[in-house]
């Protein structure tokens, strides 16, 4: 489930505490809040984030569409990028965490890493392969395996 840009917008505004009406944000602050989540969204891309279902959004009613565990966190990011705008000084400490979580998360979300294999030539251990068991243990003796049954398969000390 996606979420409008509308109300990522009016949660971003919520956290920087400025007060938005009900009724339908200003046209200039929509603008605003558009294109900041599109810059966002095409830093993050830029930086090798995959939100492949991403479509650029153009109005308050279109939804983004991101995971919805990346929700909370594009509403920090934008909280941060709106605050200089819309509220005087430096930005609160509450805000600034927020929004770099927000955006580690971001990336954290949007990177798949896949799985890698060992070529075969890749040297194992000491490199030494011999008639044994391993390149560094020896197979049990009967004797050895007996007391390791005996003791449950844990080693006693003598």
């Amino acid at each position: 489930m996606s979420e409008t840009v509308e109300a990522i917008l009016r949660d971003a505004f919520e956290d920087i505490v400025v007060s938005v009406d009900e009724a339908a944000l200003e046209s200039s602050d929509a603008q605003t809040g558009i294109r900041i989540i599109n810059r966002i969204m095409h830093t993050l891309a830029a930086n090798g984030a995959d939100y492949a279902d991403y479509v650029d959004v153009d109005s308050v009613d279109d939804e983004v569409l991101i995971d919805d565990g990346a929700v909370d966190a594009l509403v920090s990011v934008i909280a941060l990028r709106l605050w200089p705008k819309y509220r005087k000084g430096p930005a609160a400490q509450e805000v600034l965490v927020n929004a770099r979580n927000g955006m580690k998360e971001l990336y954290k979300l949007g990177i798949t890493l896949i799985e890698t294999r060992f070529p075969g030539t890749l040297p194992v251990g000491s490199g030494y392969i011999g008639d044994e068991a391993g390149p560094f243990y020896t197979e049990l003796t009967d004797e050895e395996a007996e007391l390791l049954l005996e003791s449950e398969s844990s080693v006693l000390l003598e």
